[in-house]
């Protein structure tokens, strides 16, 4: 997969808006919120493997998956908190 700036971006609206939209998903990134940095690597990565497994949305996985690097974890958590989905 080519990954440029713009399928970056795209992909974290993408998952912005997968995650603020469906409660299990919402929940789960609350859960990762938790976790210490190396517990919730190991969690995403699980994820997105299963996911690849279960043949699902490859956007969304990709998406999911960059969210292993911290600053992009927390930038996608203030988003979600400035769009009201999740609360300090």
């Amino acid at each position: 997969m080519v990954v440029n700036d713009n399928s970056a971006l795209d992909s974290l609206a993408i998952l912005v808006q997968a995650i603020g939209r469906d409660k299990k998903l919402l929940q789960w990134f609350g859960e990762l919120a938790e976790k210490a940095l190396v517990e919730r690597r190991n969690e995403i990565y699980a994820m997105t493997d299963q996911m690849t497994k279960d043949r699902k949305d490859t956007n969304l996985i990709y998406a999911l998956g960059l969210l292993a690097n911290p600053e992009t974890f927390n930038a996608v958590r203030k988003t979600l908190q400035e769009h009201g989905y999740i609360n300090d």
